[in-house]
């Protein structure tokens, strides 16, 4: 009984000694990522000419859009599919689901966060140089850019059930997380893009502490948004079989809130 015992204390000393570790590379990976990102935004700073100017004409809208598409989708499908090691396969109804419904909550999201940051810090998070809407919370870019960002993640989403290494990321919670540095990245990667190809960025963040590109203070209120979101989609993804529609549908619900901004 006694040798039961002790071997069980032994089980679940080393199981310990294994979360803490993974708990610890965990921490370290993301603070070697923070400061990744503080390296090149600063570096990316300094490059930059002044971007004190708003891109609002109807021929910048078009060719920054346009431009904006054809860059990244392309990108973001191979970066995915090189996660999966395999050529990911489009599943229509999920995809317009993801896209859709990314879409309309994103803007939701986008206002709301704003808003947040006004009352807990006197001012609003970003403030959009492209096409602003409602303030400058929101731009009427989103049209095209958070479709592409839901179909970034169906693509993501079944990277991480093809592949057995994001095994993981299959829960909720891990997957918030996950959308939670993704998106800072990605954010750095569209304002490099913006002030590239337009001199401007894309967003401009109000908090210096990454150089105007995103903020570390949007981390939790992009997980927590991205938990909500996964929860969404797990949801939304039962009804497949109408999933063109419900796609639709809150596409032009997005579409009928930036028009009303």
């Amino acid at each position: 009984m006694n040798s039961e015992l002790l071997v069980n204390l032994k089980v679940s000393s080393q199981n310990d000694r294994e979360k803490y570790l993974q708990f610890l590379k965990v921490v370290i990976y993301l603070l070697l990522l923070y400061l990744g990102m503080k390296l090149c935004t600063s570096i990316l700073y300094y490059l930059k000419d002044s971007p004190e100017r708003f891109c609002d004409t109807t021929p910048c809208i078009i060719r920054f859009s346009v431009f904006f598409v054809l860059f990244f989708g392309p990108w973001l499908y191979i970066f995915t599919c090189g996660l999966a090691h395999q050529v990911i396969q489009l599943d229509i109804p999920k995809l317009f689901i993801y896209m859709g419904s990314t879409f309309c909550c994103a803007i939701c999201a986008e206002v709301f966060i704003d808003h947040a940051f006004i009352l807990l810090f006197k001012q609003p998070a970003w403030q959009y140089r492209i096409w602003p809407k409602h303030h400058g919370f929101t731009s009427g870019v989103g049209h095209v850019m958070w479709p592409l960002y839901g179909f970034y993640l169906y693509c993501l989403h079944q990277a991480i059930d093809k592949n057995d290494k994001f095994k993981w990321a299959k829960d909720h919670f891990p997957k918030a997380i996950l959308i939670g540095i993704d998106a800072m990245v990605l954010e750095i990667l569209a304002n490099t893009f913006s002030l590239a190809l337009f001199g401007t960025y894309y967003f401009y963040y109000l908090p210096d502490d990454l150089y105007h590109f995103t903020t570390i203070q949007i981390f939790i209120p992009y997980v927590i948004c991205g938990y909500i979101g996964v929860k969404l989609l797990d949801c939304l993804e039962r009804y497949r079989n109408q999933g063109v529609w419900i796609g639709i549908g809150f596409y032009l619900t997005g579409i009928l809130m930036l028009s009303h901004a």
